[in-house]
């Protein structure tokens, strides 16, 4: 099933390094890891979840919220 990307989370990595992201599915019952590259983004990763970062932290996040990494920090924008 696709995602309606107007309300899906995307994650944005502004930084100069690659990092391993864990999306956690609301429910916790599903999840899926990535290498999110340098300079890299992916979107319409899920409607509500939980994002971990390696060596940043999580986040949660939901609807057309946007997820950057900047300067080792997680930051979000509300969609």
């Amino acid at each position: 099933m696709a995602l309606n990307p107007a309300w899906a989370v995307d994650i944005h990595n502004s930084d100069d390094r690659d990092y391993e992201v864990a999306v956690i599915s609301e429910d916790e019952e599903g999840s899926s890891t990535f290498i999110l590259y340098a300079g890299g983004s992916e979107e319409g990763v899920c409607e509500s979840c939980r994002i971990s970062v390696e060596g940043l932290g999580t986040i949660d996040a939901e609807g057309a919220d946007s997820i950057e990494i900047v300067g080792g920090k997680l930051t979000k924008k509300s969609g």
